[in-house]
């Protein structure tokens, strides 16, 4: 098992050549953390917006996260770079949603893989499917980020708290709340499949 005050280190001295400016340790950087993916997949779902406009905002938080490293504005014994990256994110994304005036209603979800390839070849799971993300897009965005953070970034409750400023127990009620909701709308949905 990996000493984690040696992952700190490591993460220290690739932070300090970011600051040298060596574009190197960025791109290595970049890829031991996928960051670019990782942004990419916090816009495309979190925005309904045209694909131009979501490249656009990649580049920007992208952007905005290297001079960050670069200025040394992220300190790795303070928080995970996950963490830092998808405060960066969000602010962002908060910022466009704010200028084009979208609502946050409109957010999109489609990216999450919510079963394996093989199921897509049944069609009923292919159903099923395209009704579960229906369900999650209506539900409340502070329910949707909390499945999204919890599913797909993987992120523990505290650091979904910490990340978006709230209790762990809010955390946990979101979370909660948000499946017994997509649990009573697939009932729903369920029994019309059966009339």
């Amino acid at each position: 098992m990996k000493n984690p005050d040696n992952l700190i280190e490591n993460e220290q001295k690739l932070l300090q050549r970011i600051a040298r400016g060596e574009k190197t340790a960025e791109q290595e950087l970049l890829k031991r953390h996928a960051i670019v993916e990782k942004i990419e997949m916090m816009v495309y779902t979190r925005l309904n917006a045209p694909k131009e406009d979501k490249d656009d905002l990649v580049g920007k938080i992208l952007l905005n996260v290297i001079l960050n490293l670069r200025n040394g504005r992220y300190n790795p014994q303070k928080g995970d770079l996950n963490s830092y990256i998808w405060g960066i994110a969000r602010n962002k994304i908060k910022d466009y949603l704010e200028k084009s005036k979208h609502l946050r209603h409109q957010t999109s979800i489609e990216n999450i893989q919510l079963f394996t390839e093989a199921d897509y070849q049944n069609l009923e799971i292919k159903e099923l499917r395209r009704e579960l993300r229906k369900l999650i897009n209506q539900l409340d965005w502070k329910y949707q980020e909390v499945l999204l953070l919890k599913f797909y970034q993987e992120l523990s409750t505290d650091e979904i708290a910490e990340l978006l400023e709230i209790s762990r127990a809010q955390v946990y009620n979101r979370f909660h709340y948000a499946l017994k909701l997509l649990q009573e709308s697939y009932e729903i949905f369920k029994k019309n499949q059966n009339k």
